[in-house]
């Protein structure tokens, strides 16, 4: 297993020829700029909430759990419609990950898992626009 995710992630950063900016999914039309809070939706249902944060742009979304989703990163759309999409990308040095993401209601339902420099992550959370920036 170790070794399919290192070639996967060999091969991704071999086929990036530059860094591209989050692209634009259908799954985003229409998305409001605002505060945005995160529920976690975990398996023992814990329902602790992240201090809202301010999203000008879906983008952020894609890239949840990703400490340095700004840097040079590239994108690969898997799936793309308007009620659910998945992406994958590769930040040059920093790490990779893989979100779906599924619209549910006026909000969104992230699922992420990736590598953010060494350390592994996974969150799945459900985000909600709480206001104004």
């Amino acid at each position: 297993m170790r070794y399919v995710k290192l070639l996967f992630c060999l091969s991704s950063v071999g086929l990036l020829a530059a860094a591209a900016p989050v692209p634009s999914l259908k799954l985003f039309a229409g998305f409001r700029a605002g505060m945005w809070q995160m529920t976690p939706r975990a398996a023992a249902g814990s329902s602790a909430t992240s201090a809202p944060q301010c999203l000008a742009s879906p983008d952020r979304l894609v890239h949840t759990g990703h400490s340095t989703a700004d840097g040079d990163c590239g994108h690969t759309v898997v799936e793309d419609s308007a009620d659910r999409a998945t992406v994958t990308y590769v930040c040059k040095g920093e790490g990779y990950g893989r979100t779906s993401i599924r619209r549910e209601g006026d909000g969104f339902i992230v699922d992420a898992q990736g590598i953010d420099g060494r350390d592994p992550y996974e969150l799945r959370g459900e985000y909600k626009r709480v206001g104004d920036c």
